[in-house]
C-alpha cells in the first residue's frame, strides 16, 4: 500500500466523530492492507513504530520538527515557527507549506508505507553523538519525497499526536 493511500485513511479518521464509521474505515484499511503491512499500519495509527512494551521513543520535540520541516523546504525556522503560532498542528504547518510552494509540489514519490516505516524506524533508533542532526536530516528527507497529506501525518507521528479520535484500545 502507498504511504499517500493510508493517509487517506487517517484524513477520513481524522474527520469522523462516529464510533461505528471509525470501525468500519479501520475494517476497510485492514482488508485492503498486506499482511506484511497491518502490523506497520497499526503501529503508525498509534503514532508509534514498535509495540508499547518496547522503549522505542521518537524523542522529538517541535522545536525539532520545525529545524526538519525548515531544512527540507528551504523555509527559515522562523516562518515555519509563526505558521505553527497562528495553526496549533505541526501536521497542518507542513500540509499548508508544502501545499503553498508550488516547486516541492513537482518532488513527491509514491513511498510505500513500509518505506516510510522504516525512516521512521531510522529516526527512532538514532541516538547518541550527532543523533539530532541525523534525525532531522532524515525526517527533511522523507518530507521532501511525500505529497502534502502524507507530511501532516508523518510529521504527527514522531510527536505522538495523530489526532485519529481513538485510542490505543
Amino acid at each position: 500500500m502507498k504511504f499517500s493511500e493510508l493517509a487517506l485513511y487517517f484524513q477520513k479518521l481524522e474527520n469522523t466523530t462516529s464510533r461505528n464509521a471509525m470501525t468500519e474505515i479501520l475494517a476497510h484499511l485492514f482488508g485492503e492492507a498486506s499482511g506484511d503491512e497491518i502490523d506497520k499500519i497499526c503501529y503508525l495509527t498509534q503514532g508509534r513504530v514498535a509495540p508499547l512494551f518496547i522503549a522505542l521513543e521518537f524523542g522529538m520535540a517541535e522545536k525539532m520538527m520545525i529545524k526538519a520541516i525548515s531544512l527540507a523546504y528551504g523555509i527559515s525556522e522562523k516562518e515555519v515557527g509563526e505558521v505553527f503560532k497562528r495553526e496549533g498542528d505541526m501536521g497542518k504547518v507542513v500540509e499548508e507549506l508544502k501545499t503553498q510552494n508550488s516547486k516541492l509540489k513537482t518532488t513527491t514519490q509514491n513511498l510505500k508505507v513500509s518505506e516510510v516505516f522504516s525512516v521512521l524506524e531510522e529516526i527512532a533508533n538514532s541516538s547518541g553523538v550527532g543523533s539530532v542532526e541525523r534525525k532531522t536530516r532524515l525526517l527533511a528527507d522523507l518530507l521532501k519525497k511525500v505529497d502534502s497529506l502524507s507530511a501532516r501525518y508523518i510529521v504527527r507521528i514522531p510527536l505522538a499526536k495523530m489526532r485519529l479520535g481513538f485510542s490505543d484500545m
